[in-house]
């Protein structure tokens, strides 16, 4: 019972830490008249930043909670770099091919939805997709997920990890469950194999970042 009640309080952290990333794309929406924009822009980013923050605490606060020594200094190495890299070129590949081969004249409705509002929000849009987008959904999806998750250090526990946090993944960027499902749910799993072979949520921060800068 008492362990019933811990995932539900855990389950509760991470639907309030998608509340705060629901909160600030909707930041990103709204239409502005031109002459407001700059000062829109400058607010928009800040509190995408308190936001980022906040979350990131949520995340800090819940380390404790894992078994698998996550966070552990120094946070920088030339291998875990090289790693993230390869792993940055993998999610590259494998959506080069399956779109060629899966998805040949098919765009998924979540790109269809960025495309729109590209259009609409103007410069905002990188910001939202390049900063705010990587550094929420890893921390919500990488981070608060292994926190509180199969959180065992043994290797059933984080192949069964990975497969449901890319199904999570893929999830909430296809909620119809279309053919683009499978594209999202393989691009989930590589970014956790990245955070569980790493151990620092900086490297897939860093390679959702890379990937959005090409998408």
């Amino acid at each position: 019972m008492k362990k019933i009640i811990s995932n539900l309080i855990h389950a509760l952290y991470i639907f309030f830490a998608f509340f705060i990333y629901t909160l600030l794309q909707l930041l990103y929406f709204f239409r502005i008249p031109k002459t407001w924009k700059p000062f829109y822009n400058i607010l928009a980013v800040a509190i995408s930043l308190v936001g980022i923050l906040l979350l990131a605490y949520l995340y800090y606060k819940g380390l404790k909670h894992q078994k698998l020594s996550f966070n552990n200094k120094p946070h920088w190495d030339i291998k875990r770099i090289l790693f993230s890299l390869g792993m940055f070129i993998l999610l590259i590949v494998c959506q080069v091919v399956m779109i060629k081969f899966f998805y040949a004249n098919h765009i998924s409705a979540n790109q269809k939805e960025l495309i729109h509002m590209q259009q609409r929000v103007g410069s905002l849009f990188k910001v939202l997709v390049i900063l705010v987008a990587p550094f929420c959904e890893e921390i919500i999806f990488r981070g608060l997920f292994f926190n509180y998750f199969f959180t065992q250090d043994n290797i059933y526990s984080k192949i069964f990890g990975i497969i449901i946090n890319g199904f999570l993944f893929a999830w909430l960027h296809d909620p119809t469950f279309s053919i683009f499902i499978y594209l999202y749910w393989v691009m989930g799993m590589i970014l956790a194999f990245t955070y569980l072979q790493t151990k620092d949520l900086r490297y897939s921060i860093l390679v959702h970042m890379l990937n959005n800068m090409l998408g």
